[in-house]
């Protein structure tokens, strides 16, 4: 992308989580042509261990699922509109999850103190140096990170068609790039997973801590 259109992006990303956050849930249910939420789900049987952290929780059914799967989980996100319907879901649901604002260049979090970590669909941010190297940090060994990167949808009529076409100029359909020189240092081991969900193939990447370090 330029950096004309990529600046584009991130704000129409940035008024989607802050002014706009209440169409959020709408919004992802148009662009997934009513998959969302398989799309979501693709990566929670691979979260493993009990401790788990979700990164940019977004309107929190992420949260919902890792509740439900008898995780112990907590949610950050930076956005307080976010938090807020969160919140809002939470208590519709009878549950009590903590949820921390926050930027994840700078988890309050102590060291090695979760099992998994997870995000889905998150936007640049995940590939900051500073973000992978705070992920590495609150992985205890032998943890690992859970990254729900893109789906890529078989499309059947002319809107869905569209549809993809305008999600690949969002930047969310292009290839993950080689993180190996950031990631080595920090002791995570990459490895990369296509599952079928929704009509779309859905890619997860893993970022596995090392157990010797």
């Amino acid at each position: 992308m330029t950096s004309l259109w990529a600046a584009a992006v991130r704000l129409a990303f940035w008024v989607l989580y802050h002014p706009l956050a209440w169409s959020y849930d709408w919004v992802s249910e148009i662009v997934s042509v009513g998959h969302w939420r398989e799309w979501q789900r693709a990566g929670l049987s691979r979260v493993r261990g009990q401790r788990v952290l979700e990164l940019a929780f977004g309107t929190g059914d992420g949260l919902s699922d890792l509740h439900a799967a008898q995780h112990q989980v907590v949610g950050l996100d930076l956005s307080p509109s976010m938090v807020r319907i969160t919140q809002r879901k939470l208590r519709r649901r009878g549950l009590s999850i903590p949820l921390v604002r926050g930027r994840t260049q700078q988890l309050p979090f102590a060291n090695a103190c979760f099992d998994s970590v997870v995000a889905t669909f998150p936007a640049e941010f995940i590939v900051a140096r500073s973000t992978l190297g705070e992920i590495a940090r609150i992985l205890r060994p032998g943890g690992q990170a859970v990254i729900v990167a893109m789906a890529e949808l078989v499309p059947d009529t002319l809107w869905e068609r569209f549809l993809v076409g305008l999600y690949q100029l969002t930047g969310q359909h292009d290839p993950v790039p080689d993180l190996s020189d950031l990631l080595e240092p920090l002791h995570l081991v990459p490895r990369i997973e296509h599952v079928s969900a929704g009509r779309a193939t859905v890619t997860l990447v893993f970022l596995d801590k090392q157990i010797d370090v």
